[in-house]
């Protein structure tokens, strides 16, 4: 935890150093003062929902003390927004404090916007060919709105590979183009892309920065480790859950372990301080098919795992145990059934199955 707000103090610091070099032009301001971190994602989301590349907030001085208490969540709540970069020139001036800010926005989000407003002539040509490519693979999703979310999770994990950080060559792994256009994305890009597609289904969708807790059974559970990770969160019948794909996209297969979760389940194994402009569900998303299974103990979950078998059952969700320390009782179980071979992924206290 420790090593992921060390990051992203680094880049706010940089942020507010590049942004010192002042820029003004194009830049609109707003007559409210912001005094809390809810007025100020009001205030940040009026302007990123059209794509505002430049703007001005203003900030009582106080705020901006909490802000410099606590950066990593300044810096969450303006990458949930879509943004991912952006630079500020500040200018304090009695009880406020006014920043300049300049963004950049992901493609996806960019894209999203010129569908909506009908609008493609502020996307580069890069962008055109990715909103082109995005609607021809909405085209082919249908379904209502539970069946399109998965639709979209399963097409990015199908046809994106996760591309680790160390072995980057473009930063387009970052974006939706990386992932749609070249089929190589970091968490980064499938965010991107989700938050794409489901915007051209009429889907409501957000982004969602904050950190991967890496947990395996070499590392003790009270000292975990957390690196950056961008996911999103979307909105099924009035109620907004968490997807984080990249986690889904594992080199055997799909996992469903990070899929609509609710912040209950969700800050098990992630972790995030972003204000929303909408409260996420604490509860998961009640799925019809392949639902997460609460046991209570060892003995529950062998009878859980012999009655799916039993039953024919291809995939099978666990919740409720070490699952990580405990695989090895799991493999145990499954060897015990006379399985030759199945797949079995693991985070923190859930589990899934899948039987061959």
């Amino acid at each position: 935890m420790e090593k992921f707000r060390n990051i992203l103090l680094f880049f706010c610091l940089i942020a507010l150093m590049t942004g010192s070099k002042a820029f003004a032009a194009g830049s609109t301001s707003t007559n409210s003062l912001i005094r809390n971190f809810d007025e100020f994602e009001r205030q940040l989301k009026h302007y990123t929902d059209t794509c505002r590349e430049s703007f001005t907030l203003n900030f009582v001085t106080d705020m901006a003390t909490e802000i410099q208490k606590d950066p990593v969540r300044f810096q969450d709540t303006i990458f949930s927004n879509g943004i991912a970069g952006w630079s500020g020139r500040d200018n304090r001036s009695g009880f406020r404090y006014r920043v300049d800010f300049r963004v950049v926005y992901y493609p996806g989000k960019k894209c999203a916007y010129a569908y909506s407003s009908d609008n493609r002539e502020i996307l580069s040509e890069d962008e055109n060919r990715l909103l082109d490519k995005a609607l021809e693979i909405a085209s082919s999703i249908d379904g209502n709105e539970e069946n399109t979310v998965k639709q979209i999770y399963d097409y990015l994990c199908d046809h994106v590979s996760y591309c680790t950080e160390d072995n980057a060559t473009a930063d387009v792994i970052y974006t939706a183009a990386g992932a749609l256009l070249d089929g190589e994305a970091v968490s980064n890009g499938y965010a991107d892309a989700f938050y794409l597609l489901c915007s051209l289904k009429g889907l409501e969708a957000m982004y969602v920065m904050g950190g991967l807790i890496q947990n395996d059974e070499t590392t003790p559970r009270e000292q975990p480790d957390t690196v950056l990770r961008v996911w999103n969160a979307v909105k099924l019948h009035e109620k907004w859950y968490m997807v984080d794909v990249a986690s889904g996209d594992q080199k055997s297969g799909i996992s469903y372990l990070t899929y609509l979760l609710g912040t209950d389940m969700m800050s098990k194994h992630h972790v995030w301080s972003a204000v929303f402009p909408e409260p996420v569900s604490r509860e998961t998303f009640s799925r019809t098919e392949n639902p997460l299974i609460e046991v209570k103990n060892w003995l529950n979950a062998e009878a859980q795992i012999r009655q799916a078998y039993r039953q024919n059952i291809k995939r099978l969700s666990l919740v409720g145990l070490d699952f990580i320390s405990g695989s090895v009782q799991v493999k145990r179980i499954i060897s015990s059934l006379g399985v030759a071979h199945c797949l079995y992924y693991a985070i923190n206290d859930s589990c899934e199955i899948v039987f061959d």
